[in-house]
């Protein structure tokens, strides 16, 4: 049902020092039933799911059998930034599979917050697999991005943060009006500007 990998030519566009598996996961024989791949094929196959759009430039993304499993990375958030993303269940909560191309991730888009016009850098996280929580929330670049979504106060000091990344996708109460929410977690069009590839 998913594809298998030929080659790894949709990795070409990474500067050389980033072709190897310290940036993108690969198979490794010893690993035999690996947890994340089953999560992602298992609940992929069950919507009848085959390929993810990317949710910033909107690219195809196929979904291949072993790692990398796609051409970017998938990641988990109780937010759906795109039309075909997939629905699950993840530690009791309400998730969507969301997933990013690599030519996002390394900057062929532009794509900026839409608070403090920071371009956003996805080029240090890990291709081929998924993060288990939302990767635009986990990297806050203002104070903006880290306010009450009710009472629009500061939740957490962006000098401070949090200690975690997988923190800023928790639900949180504001210490000011007590609102218990996923307050760093917004629509695409409240936390991107997202311009279209430079070279698509």
């Amino acid at each position: 049902y998913f594809r298998r990998r030929v080659d790894m030519s949709a990795f070409s566009i990474l500067p050389k020092h980033k072709q190897n598996p310290y940036h993108i996961k690969m198979e490794e024989d010893s690993q035999g039933n690996d947890e994340t791949r089953s999560f992602v094929l298992t609940h992929l196959s069950s919507y009848k799911v085959s390929a993810l759009n990317c949710v910033l430039c909107k690219t195809v993304l196929p979904v291949f059998d072993r790692y990398p499993m796609i051409d970017g990375t998938f990641f988990l958030s109780p937010q759906a930034y795109g039309e075909n993303v997939v629905q699950v269940i993840s530690d009791g909560r309400l998730q969507f599979i969301n997933a990013v191309c690599v030519g996002c991730l390394e900057g062929g888009s532009d794509i900026r917050c839409a608070a403090c016009k920071k371009k956003w850098d996805g080029s240090t996280l890990l291709l081929g697999t998924m993060y288990s929580y939302d990767i635009f929330a986990a990297m806050p670049c203002c104070q903006k991005r880290l306010t009450c979504k009710h009472c629009r106060r500061a939740v957490v000091d962006v000098n401070t943060g949090l200690s975690f990344y997988s923190e800023y996708s928790r639900m949180i109460t504001c210490p000011y009006c007590k609102a218990y929410d996923y307050h760093f977690i917004r629509p695409m069009s409240d936390t991107f500007v997202v311009k279209q590839p430079i070279w698509n």
